[in-house]
C-alpha cells in the first residue's frame, strides 16, 4: 500500500500537472488568438456587424476603399472607432481604414484634411470627401457620393478674362477646378454673351473676377439663375469693374482699395498686400476650420443693405491693425484718415435664403445660398497650395453644393435589449445576489476543507 507521504506526493505531482496543462493550453489560445482571427456575432440586431445595406454597397465596389479618420490615440472614442475598423475590414477585406491622431502625426492629417479630431475622409476611384459625420451611415453616405457620382456641374462664367476653373496659368483656377472633379463636381464654362444658358443641372455659378462690366443680357441670364433658386460664388478683387449685381441683388458692395497689413503684423517676406486670416465666424463652412489662409491682393467688403430674404454671415475677417489703402503704391503704405477704410476688414460674405415666420426667419427646405469672396488669388494655381487655402475653398463649395443622395441604415432593435423584474423575481434575484450565491460559495469552501483533512 502506499504509504501518506508517497500519496500527498502523487496528489502534489497532479496538481502541478493540471496548472501546467491550464497554463500551456492558455498559451495555446493566446498564440492561436494572435495568428488566427475568427469573429462570430450572436447578437439578435449582429450590433457589432455593418448594417446590410453598407455591407451590400461595400460588396459591389470593384476598386479600393480607403478611409482615415481623426481620434486621440486613446479613449472610450478610439476603441469605439477600432471596433468599427474592424467591422469594415470583416466585410471589406481589402479596405484601408485608418485611425490617425492629429497630435501625433499633424502633417499627415493635415494633408488628408482631418485635422480636427472626429473628422473622416473617405477616398474610391480618384475621388475623395471630407466629412464631420463618422458614424456608419456618415461614412457610407459619403462612400456613396464618391462612388456613384453622376454628372454635377459648376458651371463658370466667361468672356469676360475671368480666371478659368480648366486653366493652367499662375491666375487661372485650374488646379482648384481638378480637386472639384475628385469630388464628382465638373467645371463647365459658360459664354452668356453667346445666348448659352447656365445649365439647370449646375449645382453653383462661379463669377471668377470679371475684367469688364457684363452686358445687359449677361446680368438677365445671371438674374433668371438667382430668381430660379441657384447658388452662386462670386470672387472679387481691388479694382473689380463689374458691382452693380451683387449691390442691387443683395446688397452687398465693395470697398474701392486693397486691403494691407502691416509689415510689423506680417510674416517676414510677406508684401504689405498680402493678408493673413487666422480666425473666423462661426460658421458651417468654418467650423472646426482652424488653418491660416493667405489672401495675396484682397479689397474689403461690406453688406449695409442686405436684401430681405437672407441671412448674412462675414465668414472672414481681418486683424484690425489691417485696413483697405485707396491707393496702392511702391512705397510703404500708411494710413491715412479720412482716405482709407480702417480695420477689421471683412473678406468673405455668406448668405443663406430663409423664409419669414411667426417666430422670426427659418432656413428654407433647400435655401439659396450665396458666397462672395473678396480674392480670387487665393484659390489660383499660384497659392492654393498655400496653409488652408485649398480646404477653404473646398469647404465652401461644399456648402454651396452639398450632396443630398444619401442611403438611410434602420437601426434594428433586440427583443432582448433590456430586462424588466418585478415583485417577486426581483426579491429573488437580490436574495440569490446578496445571500444565496456567498452562501453557495461558503459551502463550497467548508466540503473542501473537510476532504482535505481526510487524506
Amino acid at each position: 500500500m502506499p504509504t501518506p507521504v508517497t500519496s500527498r506526493r502523487w496528489e502534489q505531482a497532479r496538481a502541478v500537472t493540471g496548472v501546467a496543462l491550464i497554463a500551456l493550453v492558455v498559451v495555446v489560445a493566446l498564440w492561436l488568438s494572435n495568428r488566427y482571427r475568427l469573429v462570430s456575432d450572436w447578437t439578435h440586431a449582429s450590433a457589432n456587424e455593418l448594417s446590410p445595406p453598407t455591407r451590400a454597397l461595400l460588396a459591389g465596389l470593384a476598386d479600393r476603399v480607403s478611409i482615415s479618420i481623426s481620434a486621440p490615440s486613446r479613449g472610450l472614442p478610439r476603441a469605439q472607432l477600432e471596433a468599427r475598423r474592424d467591422a469594415f475590414e470583416r466585410a471589406l477585406p481589402n479596405i484601408r481604414f485608418r485611425i490617425i491622431d492629429p497630435r501625433v502625426e499633424p502633417d499627415l492629417a493635415q494633408r488628408l484634411d482631418v485635422s480636427p479630431l472626429y473628422h473622416g475622409r473617405v477616398e474610391y476611384n480618384g475621388r475623395a470627401e471630407v466629412t464631420k459625420d463618422i458614424s456608419e451611415q456618415g461614412l457610407v453616405n459619403a462612400l456613396l457620393r464618391v462612388s456613384q457620382p453622376g454628372r454635377r456641374w459648376v458651371a463658370y462664367l466667361e468672356g469676360h478674362r475671368e480666371r478659368d476653373l480648366l486653366g493652367r496659368a499662375n491666375h487661372d483656377l485650374g488646379l482648384f477646378g481638378a480637386e472639384l472633379e475628385k469630388r464628382g463636381l465638373s467645371a463647365r464654362p459658360v459664354n452668356l454673351a453667346q445666348g448659352a444658358a447656365i445649365p439647370a443641372n449646375a449645382a453653383a455659378l462661379v463669377v471668377a473676377a470679371p475684367a469688364t462690366p457684363l452686358l445687359e443680357l449677361e446680368r438677365a441670364a445671371i438674374e433668371r439663375y438667382l430668381d430660379a433658386g441657384g447658388n452662386l460664388l462670386w470672387l472679387a478683387e481691388p479694382g473689380a469693374s463689374e458691382t452693380g449685381l451683387l449691390a442691387e441683388r443683395f446688397g452687398v458692395g465693395l470697398i474701392d482699395g486693397t486691403v494691407v497689413t502691416p509689415p510689423s503684423a506680417s510674416f517676414p517676406g510677406l508684401a504689405p498686400s498680402v493678408t493673413l486670416v487666422s480666425r473666423y465666424t462661426d460658421h458651417a463652412i468654418t467650423s472646426d476650420f482652424r488653418q491660416i489662409t493667405l489672401f495675396p491682393t484682397a479689397t474689403g467688403l461690406e453688406a449695409p443693405n442686405v436684401r430681405s430674404g437672407f441671412t448674412v454671415t462675414a465668414l472672414l475677417t481681418t486683424d484690425k491693425r489691417s485696413w483697405v489703402e485707396a491707393e496702392l503704391t511702391d512705397a510703404a503704405p500708411a494710413y491715412d484718415l479720412g482716405v482709407d477704410v480702417a480695420g477689421p476688414v471683412v473678406l468673405g460674405i455668406a448668405l443663406e435664403g430663409v423664409e419669414r415666420s411667426s417666430n422670426g426667419p427659418v432656413p428654407k427646405q433647400t435655401p439659396q445660398r450665396v458666397i462672395i469672396l473678396a480674392d480670387a488669388d487665393f484659390l489660383s494655381n499660384r497659392y492654393l497650395a498655400n496653409q488652408g487655402n485649398l480646404p477653404l475653398g473646398l469647404r465652401t463649395i461644399d456648402w454651396l453644393a452639398p450632396r443630398r443622395d444619401t442611403v438611410a441604415l434602420t437601426a434594428i432593435t433586440p427583443p432582448d435589449a433590456s430586462l424588466a423584474l418585478r415583485g417577486w423575481a426581483l426579491q429573488s434575484v437580490a436574495f440569490f445576489a446578496l445571500l444565496g450565491f456567498p452562501a453557495l460559495l461558503a459551502i463550497a469552501g467548508f466540503v473542501i476543507h473537510w476532504r482535505r483533512r481526510r487524506l
